[in-house]
């Protein structure tokens, strides 16, 4: 049964619940997202009630942020596989190179650890950690999924690093999203943050729809 988007899907977080219609939906703590978003989904636009775009909202507190609501024309387990893919996961636009380490701790359905380096005037390496589970349904049929990230190790010029999504079946191609991302860096700005949400999601369309992944060279 489709899923309206305007009901709050993960409302009392620090309850770690949520609203899935009429189910309350309990997070695993370590896959809640990390604040209630603030960006509104796409509107309806060329007849369709769910178009395959996003909307950003950003600003700065302690840290800056960066708030996403979107649809991708894919069902979940799709949508799903393409946001496991580490090369998704990565800042392509910045990032000098990065490596996929497997051998971490397994708290969730999938965990990896990417080692990534930025090349710029000083050279910065540091650890990105990624969890998933599966929230709603089976890893062979998901109807709702938890995703975070964040700086594990590395580089002191990086206070914090964290992101969030959360990601729900609303028709039977059609995913929800809804991505949270934070930094605490005095090397970021609030233009790259927007770039990487941004890049993350036209890369899961991308992948989603079999396609190569958008260059920045």
């Amino acid at each position: 049964m489709p899923i309206s988007p305007s009901r709050t899907l993960f409302a009392a977080l620090p309850l770690l619940v949520g609203c899935w219609g009429n189910k309350e939906v309990e997070f695993p703590p370590g896959l809640e997202p990390l604040a209630v978003n603030t960006a509104p989904w796409p509107e309806p636009a060329g007849g369709q009630d769910y178009p395959e775009a996003i909307e950003l909202v950003s600003g700065e507190d302690e840290f800056l942020w960066v708030h996403a609501r979107a649809y991708v024309h894919a069902g979940l387990s799709t949508t799903w596989e393409a946001l496991r893919d580490p090369e998704v996961n990565a800042d392509r636009r910045r990032l000098a190179s990065w490596e996929v380490d497997y051998d971490v701790p397994q708290a969730y359905d999938y965990c990896y650890r990417l080692h990534v380096v930025v090349e710029d005037i000083v050279t910065l390496r540091w650890d990105i950690d990624w969890n998933h589970g599966v929230i709603i349904g089976s890893l062979d049929e998901p109807e709702a999924v938890g995703i975070r990230w964040f700086k594990s190790e590395g580089s002191s010029l990086i206070d914090m690093q964290a992101g969030s999504i959360s990601a729900t079946q609303l028709e039977d191609e059609v995913t929800a999203l809804e991505i949270i991302y934070q930094i605490d860096a005095p090397v970021t700005t609030e233009e790259d943050l927007l770039e990487f949400v941004g890049d993350l999601f036209a890369d899961v369309v991308a992948w989603s729809h079999g396609e190569p992944l958008p260059s920045f060279d």
